[in-house]
C-alpha cells in the first residue's frame, strides 16, 4: 500500500511537471505572438517618398529631395533641410506637406514644390 501512494507520488509530480511545461511553453509562444520586435521596420505605418538627388523642382530655387508622412507627422527634406509644417524656410512659410509636394506661403504668393521621379 505504502509502495502505491509513493509511486502515485511519482506520478502526480511527473504529471503535474509535463503540465507545467506544457502551459509555460504555451504562454511563452503566446507571448511571442503579441509582443513586437522594436527593431522591426514599420509596417504601414508611414510613406517614404523621394527623387532622385539630381532632378531639381520647376523653380531651381528649391529642390524637393524627400518626404515622410506618418500618422501624426510630416517631414520633408527641402534644399538640404528637414523641415515640417510652420517651419519657415528662405522667407517661406511651410503651409503643408503632401504625399509628393511642400506647399511654401510667401507673402500672397503661394508655390508648389513637387518630387521628380525618374521616368
Amino acid at each position: 500500500m505504502k509502495t502505491t501512494i509513493t509511486n502515485f507520488k511519482v506520478l502526480f509530480k511527473i504529471l503535474l511537471g509535463l503540465t507545467l511545461s506544457f502551459l509555460l511553453c504555451h504562454v511563452s509562444l503566446f507571448a511571442q505572438e503579441i509582443l513586437k520586435d522594436p527593431m522591426q521596420p514599420f509596417s504601414n505605418s508611414f510613406t517614404f517618398t523621394t527623387s532622385s538627388p539630381q532632378l531639381y523642382s520647376v523653380d531651381d530655387n528649391w529642390l524637393l529631395s524627400l518626404v515622410l508622412l506618418e500618422k501624426n507627422r510630416r517631414v520633408a527634406i527641402l534644399n538640404g533641410q528637414i523641415i515640417k509644417v510652420g517651419d519657415l524656410i528662405q522667407n517661406a512659410k511651410v503651409s503643408a506637406i503632401e504625399l509628393h509636394a511642400v506647399i511654401l506661403q510667401q507673402g500672397d504668393i503661394q508655390r508648389r514644390i513637387e518630387l521628380h521621379f525618374n521616368q
